[in-house]
């Protein structure tokens, strides 16, 4: 199966960003964006894993989580990856209060996948990972489309909207890729203290 670990979003959370969505679709940009029930914050994709596999390291990991204390971050700022031609890839919104905390979190759980990182090809794509939340892929845009964005992204930057929240768990997520998009199915929770 495929799977990931993520920071899932409580409610409010997940449909200010929505919302947010809802805003850039007017700008009628191809991209893709992302479904309201498929929002979260990726913190390590794994690829394909064994079951076996996956729920024997999950329970190593419990007891490591279990002696990390939750923590609040605050989601802020809207960012994008881009292509090489210097248009945008991928629209994103920045983790920046306690990125820290998810930065180490992210550590304790390579370290438990890596040789699972290795096999799938994804080793060296989480060496410089940064933590975002992935609102939407653009498919083709040109030049002035790239503006547009980009402008929008400006806007949203200067008008300082915050969306805080504690973090008290860590999920994994099973992804059934769909010609639909991605279906995902919360496997496990595991709490932090």
């Amino acid at each position: 199966m495929r799977a990931f670990f993520a920071i899932e979003l409580p409610d409010k959370v997940r449909e200010e960003i929505y919302s947010n969505i809802k805003e850039l679709k007017k700008l009628e940009l191809s991209c893709k964006y992302v479904e309201r029930e498929n929002l979260h914050i990726t913190l390590l994709f794994l690829g394909e894993i064994e079951d076996k596999v996956l729920n024997e390291r999950i329970g190593l990991l419990e007891e490591d989580f279990s002696k990390m204390e939750n923590f609040d971050i605050s989601i802020e700022d809207m960012g994008f990856f881009y292509n090489r031609r210097g248009l945008v890839r991928v629209l994103w919104h920045d983790i920046i209060k306690n990125s820290r905390s998810i930065e180490d979190i992210c550590k304790i759980i390579y370290a438990y996948f890596e040789d699972i990182l290795e096999k799938n090809g994804l080793l060296g794509k989480h060496n410089t990972f940064k933590p975002h939340l992935t609102i939407g892929r653009a498919k083709k845009i040109n030049k002035h489309q790239n503006e547009l964005l980009k402008d929008w992204g400006r806007r949203y930057n200067g008008s300082n909207k915050k969306m805080e929240f504690n973090v008290e768990k860590i999920s994994v997520i099973k992804s059934d890729l769909t010609p639909e998009g991605p279906k995902y199915i919360v496997l496990k929770e595991i709490g932090l203290k």
